[in-house]
């Protein structure tokens, strides 16, 4: 099960995103969560194997990206 920092999900009241590196730039993900422990939130569904999470806040949807 894997789990993120509660900071690198953005929430809205009808869902939760966050951004994947796909092909150089950053794509929302729609992601259903499970419990919270402490700073870190349980991901139920919508990563898939391999799935590079992007924790920085200051990045949106279309951003041009490179991995460091």
């Amino acid at each position: 099960i894997p789990y993120l920092p509660i900071d690198s999900v953005f929430q809205t009241q009808s869902e939760n995103i966050v951004f994947v590196a796909e092909g150089g730039e950053a794509r929302a993900r729609k992601i259903s969560l499970g419990n919270l422990f402490g700073k870190y939130v349980e991901v139920k569904g919508g990563l898939r194997r391999g799935d590079r999470v992007i924790l920085n806040r200051n990045v949106l949807a279309g951003d041009k990206i490179s991995i460091q």
